[in-house]
């Protein structure tokens, strides 16, 4: 029996099994319904089916032979069609077989009445396919019903299987050959700008690509350079090179007066002040040597320093100028030499020095002026180190004197160094210029001069005797002298100069004689000794003290300067306090007689010329008192010593209580009438003249 059979008996089936006589459901409530029992008892009361043509089947409900529809088949004599398998397909009705499928189409079910094609990305490559197959990558299908796929371009790619195409490589990527699975990317020095790129081009000079994958090569940045192809990275510029522009070649060497220690740069740096190269392509510029100098930047040489000027230091801008003091006579000066003693440069620069000028020195090195010589020296030549003392004789008064000046006549000078020569002191002259000493007049004693600076032995005034005793040699004498004659002898005086008092020993003040300048006398004695002395008070000096000389009676007829009086000798008659003096064309001037000092400050003699101011006396107990006026009679009556005409001019007598001496005949020295009335007179405390006392002030 056939399935379609069965089918038809189903229902029929399904109804005997609800009555009893066929289960007994008393006794099947635990049991299981006997199909098959049951399917056999039925087929045992239905009559046999018809034979069938393939491509048909029996449908026993029809009891008929039916077609089989599309997507089926049938053998003859079949109950059923059968669904055309996987691969296959049955476009038409009543067929005994299935098509299979053609290559690029597939059928994945039963009873398939028609094939599907391919879809684009796979591919069917024989018949009777029950599906597709992806394209592998590396290839593609772009339509329906491919029976295989096409391999991906050179330039494109896929990695996935069923593609629909393939995918362009994208900029930076390749690929060289047909059917890759995916893209490489451009090795660094390389760059593909576009999609789909086969091949990678290579970077040109002047530029790289650093990464892989690039889309295009960058430009060597300034200070950088790529001479080849393909270039993954530019080389930097090396020290003493630049590129100041992008994608270079190669590097540019530095300019003479440029240098550039760094690599990778762009520019190069122009030698600062005080450097320099001369070269191309310096990596560092030279420092300027000592004695040389660069003012500006991009020096290819550096400047020696002019004369004048020095540097001691490397790298120098400029030169410094020498200081004064100190001199560089040659260009390219590493340092100034400081003048040497004897010369001197008072500005900056100074190529030489300069020598001291004459009447100027310099003993120091380095000077910046040379000093003039001090009053007193002198430098006769130029470049002196050292200014000269005068010579003793000669003098300066005034700085810088190339020469000293003699001293002249009436001076002199004994010192060296001397800013001034020194004038011949009263009692002494000088007939010569030059002189380191004044020569003393024949007499310290009882010579002088009646003014200082005296120029000739002439100008020596004093007393002069000249004796000569029973015809032998003449001696002259200039002072008071004790004349040895032993005997009977006869004298032959002259007073050359001064009056003279010739005295016995025994009684010199009682017995003597007056010998007047110019006079000769020739004497006679039986004596042993007989004393010569001149007359100095008011004959070569003056008292000042008797009215300023008005006694004075000596034979001086010039005036201090030397010129002749016009009338006679100097005098003071008027008792002038200008002294002894007298007229010189009319004209009053002085006559330079000096000042006594014996008869003044000493008593000499008998003191009867003492005209000094002595007015006290000792009397008996030690007591002073004051001496009575000559010119008064209290407290004691006096008459015979009054101040007469003739007791002035003699003994010096006078209104006045001065000690004096009017009455030599009985008293020995000065005395005077005592202002007590117990004591009449007495003897006045005066200093006796001796050799202490000079004669006169000089």
């Amino acid at each position: 029996m056939s399935a379609v059979h069965l089918l038809c008996l189903l229902p029929l089936l399904l109804s005997l099994s609800q009555t009893n006589s066929i289960i007994d459901r008393d006794t099947a409530d635990n049991s299981q319904l006997n199909w098959g029992n049951l399917l056999d008892a039925v087929l045992d009361t239905l009559p046999d089916p018809p034979a069938c043509d393939a491509g048909t089947f029996y449908n026993a409900t029809s009891t008929q032979c039916e077609d089989c529809p599309g997507g089926t088949y049938s053998a003859a004599n079949a109950s059923s069609c059968t669904p055309c398998d996987p691969g296959s397909f049955n476009p038409d009705t009543k067929q005994a077989a299935c098509q299979p499928c053609p290559a690029g189409s597939y059928s994945n079910n039963n009873g398939s009445l028609s094939c599907m094609d391919c879809a684009p990305g796979s591919f069917a490559k024989r018949n009777g396919s029950t599906e597709c197959t992806l394209c592998r990558a590396g290839s593609y299908a772009a339509v329906n019903g491919s029976i295989s796929c096409k391999l991906c371009n050179k330039g494109t790619v896929t990695n996935k299987t069923g593609s629909v195409e393939c995918d362009k490589c994208t900029p930076g990527h390749y690929s060289n050959k047909r059917g890759g699975v995916e893209c490489a990317e451009c090795s660094a020095g390389s760059f593909a700008a576009k999609q789909g790129a086969a091949t990678c081009k290579p970077c040109s000079p002047g530029h790289f690509a650093a990464a892989n994958a690039s889309v295009s090569c960058e430009k060597c940045a300034p200070g950088h350079y790529a001479n080849t192809s393909g270039s993954v990275m530019c080389d930097a510029c090396a020290a003493g090179s630049y590129a100041d522009q992008a994608a270079s070649l190669t590097c540019t060497p530095c300019a003479p007066g440029t240098s550039q220690p760094n690599v990778g740069s762009v520019s190069c740096t122009a030698c600062p002040a005080g450097q320099y190269t001369p070269d191309n392509g310096s990596v560092v510029c030279d420092m300027c040597s000592p004695g040389t100098f660069s003012p500006t930047n991009g020096s290819v040489a550096c400047t020696s320093c002019q004369p004048g000027y020095f540097t001691p230091n490397n790298g120098s801008v400029v030169c410094d100028a020498c200081s004064p003091g100190n001199h560089a006579t040659e260009s390219g000066s590493v340092s100034c030499s400081p003048c040497s003693a004897g010369s001197f440069s008072s500005q900056p620069a100074a190529v030489n020095c300069t020598m001291c000028a004459a009447g100027s020195a310099q003993a120091d090195t380095g000077a910046v002026e040379c000093t003039a010589c001090s009053p007193g020296s002198h430098a006769g030549d130029t470049g002196a180190v050292n200014c000269d003392k005068c010579d003793p004789g000669s003098y300066t008064s005034s700085t810088g004197s190339a020469e000293c000046t003699m001293c002249p006549a009436g001076s002199s000078q004994s010192k060296p160094g001397q800013v001034a020569c020194e004038v011949c002191e009263k009692g002494s002259y000088q007939d010569q210029t030059g002189a380191s000493s004044c020569t003393q007049c024949r007499d310290s004693r009882t010579y002088t001069t009646y003014t200082t600076g005296a120029t000739s032995k002439q100008d020596c005034v004093g007393p002069l005797l000249s004796y000569i005793i029973n015809k032998e040699d003449p001696v002259e004498v200039t002072d008071t002298s004790n004349i040895t004659l032993a005997g009977y002898k006869s004298v032959l005086v002259n007073s050359v100069s001064g009056d003279w008092a010739l005295r016995l020993p025994e009684s010199p003040y009682t017995e003597y004689h007056i010998v007047k300048q110019g006079d000769a006398v020739l004497y006679t004695l039986s004596e042993d000794h007989l004393i010569v002395q001149p007359l100095i008070p008011n004959y070569f000096c003056y008292k000042d003290s008797e009215f300023h000389g008005r006694y004075f009676s000596g034979y001086q007829s010039h005036d201090i300067q030397g010129r002749r009086c016009d009338d006679g000798f100097c005098r003071n008659l008027k008792g002038d306090p200008m002294g002894p003096h007298c007229e010189v064309g009319g004209v009053k001037s002085p006559c330079g007689i000096p000042k006594c000092v014996w008869d003044v400050e000493c008593s000499a003699g008998d003191g009867t010329g003492y005209r000094g101011g002595v007015n006290t006396v000792t009397i008996s107990g030690g007591s002073t008192v004051s001496c009575q006026g000559w010119n008064k009679d209290f407290p004691h009556l006096h008459p015979e010593y009054h101040p007469t005409q003739h007791n002035r001019a003699v003994y010096g007598l006078g209104n006045h209580n001065q000690c004096r001496n009017p009455d030599p005949g009985n008293i020995g020295s000065p005395w005077c009438y005592t202002s007590s009335y117990w004591v009449r007179w007495a003897l006045c405390d005066v200093k006796m003249c001796d050799d202490s006392f000079p004669y006169f002030e000089h």
